[in-house]
């Protein structure tokens, strides 16, 4: 899109491109390189899919938790005061983190994997749980994470232990990125289209960026539908009407300056 501009004589900004092949299982190795790639430049482009065409300018922060039960064994008929049920624990536990969840502030908090003890006549001395917390603000991600480090076992025989983190910060909409939202908006409508924006609640490597203060105007990418299903597709028609979007972007940072 860039080497478009340049062959039509018209302005672009100079532009880093980054592409990257763990964004799907978290980005745990490109990270660091998008953080470093990102600190001298003005504003950040994400090219994830839209939302039905609608730009992402808010997303939300991702928690993945990993959380370990351990109790006393002891036979449940013959001895069962003599245990301490790692699974008792984990069912109070997936109750108090569920109330976590707080729909008027966007947060939500799954507890979407459970395993634990050996056969149903032993007092369970283990039990795991894995939870997928979702936040819109950073006073939410703290709120959790209080919780979390909070969490006492009922029985004093009994432990917990949380491991894990937060695998996105969170991407909210700042004065910046709605600056960039509105010269795409501009752009689209020169081009006869009604360009929307929208939060969500799924993340990207946006989220890495706008934790460093940058503005960020995420899915710019295919127009389709049926993400993560059989159906997903995208459109060609679509793909071409977001790379002239993206150019006539480009062409408006640039004479910004």
């Amino acid at each position: 899109m860039g080497g478009a501009l340049e062959a039509a004589g018209l302005p672009r900004p100079p532009l880093r491109l980054l592409l990257n092949g763990d964004e799907e299982i978290g980005s745990p190795a490109s990270r660091p390189l998008i953080e470093e790639a990102a600190r001298d430049v003005a504003a950040v482009l994400v090219f994830e899919a839209s939302a039905e065409g609608a730009l992402k300018t808010a997303r939300k922060g991702v928690g993945i938790f990993h959380l370990t039960f351990t109790g006393v064994e002891a036979h449940a008929g013959l001895e069962p005061a003599k245990g301490a049920s790692a699974i008792d624990e984990l069912a109070r536990a997936v109750l108090r983190l569920h109330d976590l969840a707080g729909p008027g502030a966007g947060t939500t908090v799954n507890v979407g994997v459970v395993s634990g003890g050996t056969g149903s006549n032993v007092v369970a001395g283990a039990a795991r749980a894995e939870v997928d917390v979702r936040v819109a603000s950073r006073a939410e991600a703290e709120r959790v994470d209080a919780a979390l480090a909070g969490l006492r076992p009922h029985d004093a025989r009994a432990s917990i232990e949380v491991r894990g983190g937060w695998n996105r910060p969170v991407m909210e909409r700042g004065p910046g990125t709605a600056r960039l939202f509105s010269l795409a908006r501009a752009v689209a409508v020169d081009m006869g289209l009604d360009l929307r924006e929208c939060a969500v609640g799924g993340a990207s490597d946006g989220n890495f960026t706008a934790a460093l203060g940058l503005p960020v105007l995420d899915g710019l990418g295919a127009v389709g539908a049926g993400a993560h299903a059989r159906h997903e597709h995208i459109s060609v028609e679509g793909m071409i009407e977001r790379a002239a979007l993206t150019a006539g972007l480009l062409r408006a940072l640039a004479m910004e300056g």
